[in-house]
């Protein structure tokens, strides 16, 4: 876990556009109902 830990330094700003690409893609997945 420790050589995980050394590469999470990521920017917020990366992280939210992140967590943004993986919503957009879970919209994807899912069926418009």
């Amino acid at each position: 876990m420790q050589c995980i830990q050394h590469h999470i330094h990521i920017p917020r700003k990366d992280i939210k556009a992140l967590i943004d690409s993986v919503e957009s893609a879970f919209q994807q997945l899912k069926p418009h109902t």
